[in-house]
């Protein structure tokens, strides 16, 4: 982790951007969005600046740029483009401790952007530590496309019911198990689907019934430690709710990671077994994780019935409109993830990116990787959600959905 994660309060509270032009635009909403109270400086201002400085949203200094216009600010965007003049806006800054990001400049930066998902008063803040914003971009777009723009209304509807359910539940535990039982329950499903008036009724009687501690359960979870994107949406949400897990050593991080921070891990041994009866007899919820080797393997008379190894297809985004294509057989480029020529070896996939390449510097697409597709049954179907919602659309079944058909 390159960077420490926060969120700060700026409602309220004096901002400095420097630039008058689109990219100073961009941090003049942002910053707006969240309350502050936002200076721009610069020696011209683009049309839509004016119109807000017109409104009253913020106040513009047209002048050259001095050292002392960063004092006593919250924190400093530097977007004027000009190299020199960002740099100088930066060392004033740090000079004086003050927050400063400088757009598409990490290197001179002491707090980068992230991309951001806003589902307020729920936001998500996705970072490549300024390596590559482009790809957090990218990460940000796929997360857009799985939540709802209703989890705004679910979180503020939680936080109505916030001070009732803690004076209910004294014990954090219970407090926590109530909150993700209502989280995975129709209620909740209700309260996206704009339905308030209802869920609030089904949630008043369920808080005032919810008093005894529910009972600890274990879910079994088969993962293969070395593919941790093959993990379904409902696994990662099981692993993440539990308050033990269970792991064999071949488990690695990137699945762990998945579970809360509070909660206890323990790599299974010869007193697994007891260890499991006690935290169970606790009322804890248990997620066991054992690892598996099916991916990879080959069928043969000893695996019989078990998935062929995963074949990988490319994917990438065309540049002349940005839509998402597949390398297809005769090294052309579809739309459709059938039409994908498959690779089942690590030295075809890299054929595949090889080729791939050739066509990013002919111009054609850019961004290219691999997609892992899986033999169930015959057919041959994605492994990654994002794949299956291109595939599918948005209502598919989120742990398998429908197979793809046959590629090659």
């Amino acid at each position: 982790m390159l960077h420490y994660p926060a969120f700060l309060d700026i409602e309220g509270r004096p901002c400095q951007v420097v630039g008058g032009g689109a990219a100073a635009l961009a941090k003049v909403r942002l910053l707006r969005r969240a309350g502050a109270d936002v200076t721009v400086l610069a020696r011209r201002f683009d049309a839509d600046l004016q119109s807000l400085a017109d409104n009253g949203e913020v106040a513009l200094t047209k002048r050259a740029f001095r050292a002392s216009d960063v004092a006593s600010r919250a924190l400093v965007h530097a977007a004027s483009g000009v190299a020199a003049l960002d740099e100088a806006v930066a060392d004033a800054a740090k000079a004086r401790n003050i927050p400063v990001n400088v757009v598409d400049g990490a290197a001179l930066s002491s707090f980068v952007m992230p991309a951001i998902v806003d589902r307020g008063p729920l936001v998500i803040g996705i970072s490549s530590g300024g390596a590559s914003p482009v790809l957090a971009r990218r990460v940000r777009a796929e997360i857009e496309m799985l939540l709802p723009h209703g989890l705004g209304r679910l979180a503020r509807f939680a936080q109505s019911f916030r001070s009732a359910v803690h004076t209910t539940f004294a014990d954090f535990e219970f407090r926590l198990r109530f909150w993700d039982n209502f989280f995975d329950g129709p209620l909740a499903e209700s309260v996206l689907a704009g339905k308030e008036h209802q869920a609030r009724s089904g949630m008043l009687a369920l808080v005032n019934r919810a008093q005894l501690p529910p009972a600890g359960e274990i879910e079994n979870i088969e993962v293969d430690p070395v593919q941790p994107d093959l993990l379904t949406l409902r696994d990662v949400r099981r692993i993440a709710r539990a308050d033990v897990i269970v792991h064999d050593g071949a488990v690695g991080t990137a699945i762990l990671d998945h579970a809360r921070r509070d909660a206890r891990r323990i790599e299974a041994d010869s007193e697994t077994d007891q260890l499991m009866a006690a935290e169970l007899k606790a009322g804890k919820r248990i997620v066991r994780l054992t690892a598996r080797q099916e991916y990879g393997k080959t069928a043969s008379p000893h695996n019989e019935g078990e998935r062929i190894m995963k074949l990988d297809i490319v994917s990438a985004n065309r540049l002349t409109d940005g839509r998402v294509v597949y390398l297809t057989r005769d090294d052309g480029w579809s739309e459709s993830i059938i039409d994908g020529r498959s690779a089942a070896t690590k030295e075809e996939s890299a054929d595949l990116l090889a080729d791939a390449e050739r066509a990013v510097e002919a111009g054609i697409v850019v961004a290219p990787y691999l997609v892992s597709m899986a033999d169930d049954g015959g057919a041959f179907a994605p492994l990654h959600f994002r794949e299956r919602i291109r595939l599918f659309g948005p209502k598919h079944n989120r742990d398998g959905g429908q197979p793809a058909g046959r590629v090659a």
